[in-house]
């Protein structure tokens, strides 16, 4: 994530008792293109059906209801992006993982989202 982007994050981090905030800040909720965004950056010029393959878990990771439906995912993820020699290459699952999956700016999934809260996802 860029500075600018990280700048509201570490205000909002500082900011969370004068602004009342009683709930610990541990996470932050992430919009989905911005993942899908940054992703693909980081693949650059690969062919389509490498782009094909990690849009196909980014979007089954991202639609899990539920942590345990998540981890399956991810874990299939893991497996068919390690047998591609282009995403190993580019140490894309390492990159994933550390920024996606255990990150600061893990919760970007829609079963972070709380119910009655709007999220760009029609469900």
């Amino acid at each position: 994530m860029a500075d600018a982007a990280l700048a509201p994050v570490g205000a909002l981090k500082t900011l969370q008792p004068q602004l009342g905030i009683k709930a610990i800040l541990k996470a932050i909720l992430m919009c989905f293109y911005h993942c899908v965004a940054c992703v693909n950056k980081r693949l650059g010029v690969v062919p389509t059906s490498v782009k094909a393959l990690v849009a196909r878990y980014l979007f089954k990771v991202h639609f899990s209801r539920s942590v345990g439906e998540c981890h399956l995912h991810w874990n299939e993820a893991k497996v068919a992006w390690t047998a591609c020699d282009a995403l190993e290459g580019k140490g894309f699952v390492r990159y994933f993982e550390g920024q996606w999956v255990n990150g600061e700016y893990c919760n970007w999934q829609v079963y972070h989202t709380p119910d009655g809260f709007p999220n760009e996802q029609p469900m």
